[in-house]
């Protein structure tokens, strides 16, 4: 198991030990089990989820793991709507850290820097900067879990078809839009297949050296120059470049790199599963083009917390351990 997917397991779940669980999730033979609420249209999708959590069930005997999972587009409203009928599930996932932000404020989310400092969790476990994931106002309130980063996917077979080499490491916004260009085609005065599809705007500000918002929340940023440049980048990529699609165009067509639509994509993890197995191309990933800044992407993390209505004294002694 991935020694960062370990350490959320032995991280916000085995803190969730320490608190234990309502009276409903203890059985008579001291067992312990834990309702955890995450995000997915049905078991095959969560199935890597399952198995890390049967093998931490393995590790941790009397400590059985209960998964349920919600459509992601209804997942804050499910939450809220359980943590109001006081039906909250003990451990959840949260769409990002505004969600956590907000699900703090509400009061929904356990205190856990006293239970951390029990658990023996350290943040040097991370990479840096993944612990402040969890954490409002000089309080952890989660734990992050699938720190990643946004990548650009390329479609093997359009850059062979158009002749083009594949992008490498250490490329530019002039080599993403020279490629873009080159794999976009057109006709009839219509474009068929569009060099780039699935653009983040908040990716190609961090990329040239802007932000939203300091990072402590308190400046708006997003009308700095190096922001106002890449949006207007990727303005020209759609308006006057024309390799990518206006929303009316996209209109109806899902996932337009999936769909063979766009020769690329911006894209994550989370992508890779359905691309390799209904993909009907070869294509491949590499790290997002560099603007002023540099081939810099943001840092994104699954925060992890603990409902704050899951019983924290019982049988808190008896998981210390974990």
């Amino acid at each position: 198991m991935n020694k960062k997917l370990s350490v959320v397991c032995v991280g916000v779940v085995s803190i969730a030990m320490l608190s234990a669980c309502s009276g409903e999730g203890t059985s008579g033979d001291g067992d312990v089990t834990l309702r955890m609420l995450a995000w997915g249209n049905g078991p095959a999708e969560l199935q890597g989820e399952r198995e890390i959590l049967d093998v931490f069930e393995e590790e941790n005997p009397g400590i059985k793991v209960e998964l349920s999972n919600v459509p992601w587009e209804n997942y804050n409203e499910r939450l809220t709507t359980m943590s109001a009928g006081r039906n909250q599930p003990d451990v959840f996932w949260m769409i990002d850290a505004a969600a956590m932000t907000n699900y703090a404020n509400q009061g929904m989310l356990m205190e856990l820097d006293e239970l951390i400092e029990d658990a023996g969790i350290a943040e040097d476990e991370y990479l840096p900067g993944a612990w402040d994931i969890g954490t409002w106002e000089g309080v952890q309130y989660a734990l992050p879990r699938d720190l990643i980063s946004h990548h650009i996917a390329y479609n093997k077979d359009m850059f062979d078809a158009a002749g083009h080499p594949y992008p490498e490491s250490g490329w530019t916004w002039d080599d993403f839009l020279e490629a873009a260009e080159a794999t976009t085609i057109e006709e009839n005065g219509r474009i068929t297949q569009f060099g780039v599809a699935g653009m983040i705007w908040e990716e190609m500000i961090v990329q040239n050296g802007g932000a939203s918002f300091s990072e402590d929340g308190s400046t708006v940023l997003i009308d700095s120059p190096e922001s106002v440049e890449a949006i207007e980048f990727m303005r020209d990529l759609i308006h006057e470049y024309r390799v990518a699609p206006l929303a009316t165009e996209a209109e109806g067509l899902g996932n337009m790199f999936l769909a063979n639509r766009a020769a690329m994509s911006y894209g994550g993890p989370w992508h890779w599963m359905q691309y390799e197995s209904d993909g009907e191309f070869e294509w491949d990933i590499v790290e997002v083009p560099a603007g002023k800044a540099g081939n810099k992407a943001q840092l994104l993390g699954l925060p992890v917390g603990i409902g704050s209505q899951t019983d924290i004294q019982r049988k808190r002694g008896s998981y210390l351990n974990f």
